[in-house]
């Protein structure tokens, strides 16, 4: 230990580093070191530091937030994965929008007094105990508190909630097992919308949770792992208001609005393509007893169709005249425009003709084939007979030539 302090004060570690602590991979957040920072990344950083809004320090080792008082007009902070135990140093950032600290080893809330403009914080997997110090924010919009040890002392660590317009809470994973957290603090959140709790003794505790909360938090829209659909709502309440009876007949009620509903639907498509269809024979009729045409209609109509037509009519001309003055070359014995030759397909014809010409070639080919397994046959039988009668050959009416060729 001291062997690594005497190293750490000669600055073997760099200026960075905690030159007080003793412990290896601590490091400080400089003025230099922010410098550094901001020059890595042109893209991503202005090399002046009051224009910058975001600031990544994540993943960095630091165990303190220091001299970010030179990013006033910061928005976004990114600070998790390090070593920070507290929250000080926050003081200056008023404008501050999105705070990121999960992942480090802070204990208690605290330092966001001037951040008042704060509208998501993520303080998921440290070591806090209790919610305090939230109550003055009135935008705070998220909060994250997934994986610490909120709930040991019971209701008092998580009753500052009722006092904020938190939207979005997130405590799953942690210590916090009183039923009365039910009453005294989600039933005073009016805005909370988004909750996740699974991980906590209180989803046991409390009896028929997920259709206790469903019913008692109207605005609830996602609950732990899944969304508060407006059937869910309707089999909650109707379990609260008479029980398991109450709310199987629900079900069936719900089940019959929607078979009507999907009938009513296809009752309305019906009609509509019915309609649909006698518009088009009204349409036709009416053109066949009708002496003008669409290019003829002296109206407005007709004018916009003739507009139309013409214009049509030159683009079409000036096609052909592009496609007469365009380089020819010889494709096949044809001349043929050289953007053509190279994208256009064949004509049908040509390809009738190259279908046809392969048949006759396969056809060629097994016919060939057929005609010497014939021959072979005949051969293999005069040389059996040539065995057994010491025949020469040509005197049994075997071809001399296949003998040959057997040979």
């Amino acid at each position: 230990s001291s062997l690594l302090y005497s190293s750490c004060s000669m600055g073997h570690f760099g200026p960075d580093f905690d030159e007080g602590d003793p412990i290896l991979g601590v490091k400080r957040l400089t003025p230099e070191s922010l410098a550094k920072l901001l020059q890595s990344d042109r893209r991503l950083y202005y090399k002046t530091p009051e224009l910058n809004e975001k600031l990544f320090i994540h993943y960095g080792g630091y165990r303190k937030l220091e001299h970010l008082a030179q990013f006033p007009r910061l928005r976004c902070l990114y600070a998790e994965c390090n070593a920070l135990e507290d929250m000080t140093g926050l003081e200056e950032l008023v404008e501050l929008r999105s705070l990121f600290l999960q992942q480090n080893c802070i204990k208690q809330i605290g330092g966001l007094g001037p951040v008042i403009k704060l509208v998501t914080l993520n303080l998921s997997e440290n070591f806090i105990t209790a919610i305090h110090g939230l109550a003055h924010l009135p935008n705070l919009e998220t909060l994250i508190l997934a994986k610490n040890r909120i709930g040991v002392n019971g209701l008092e660590d998580v009753i500052e909630l009722a006092m904020t317009a938190v939207q979005c809470l997130d405590l799953q994973s942690n210590k916090v097992s009183c039923v009365e957290l039910h009453e005294e603090v989600l039933l005073k959140m009016r805005n909370l919308k988004v909750l996740y709790l699974k991980g906590n003794e209180v989803c046991k505790n409390l009896k028929n949770y997920r259709k206790k909360v469903i019913n008692d938090l109207p605005e609830l829209s996602y609950l732990d792992d899944r969304p508060v659909f407006v059937e869910d709502r309707r089999y909650a309440m109707a379990f609260m208001r008479g029980g398991i009876e109450a709310e199987r007949e629900e079900r069936r009620v719900v089940k019959k609005e929607k078979d009507e509903e999907q009938a009513r639907n296809m009752r309305y498509f019906r009609q509509m393509t019915a309609e649909a269809r006698e518009m088009g024979r009204e349409k036709r009729a009416m053109l066949a007893e009708d002496r003008y045409d669409a290019l003829t209609d002296p109206t407005k109509w007709g004018d916009a169709n003739r507009a139309r037509k013409k214009q049509h009519d030159d683009d079409m001309r000036e096609l052909e005249e592009e496609r007469r003055n365009a380089p020819k070359i010889l494709v096949g014995g044809k001349a043929q425009i050289q953007s053509e030759a190279k994208f256009a397909p064949p004509p049908r014809t040509e390809i009738k003709e190259a279908r046809q010409e392969a048949k006759d070639r396969v056809d060629h080919l097994l016919l060939d084939a057929h005609n010497k397994i014939e021959r072979k046959k005949a051969s293999g039988v005069c040389l059996a007979v040539a065995n057994e009668s010491a025949c020469d050959g040509p005197s049994h009416g075997c071809p001399a030539n296949e003998l040959d060729e057997m040979d």
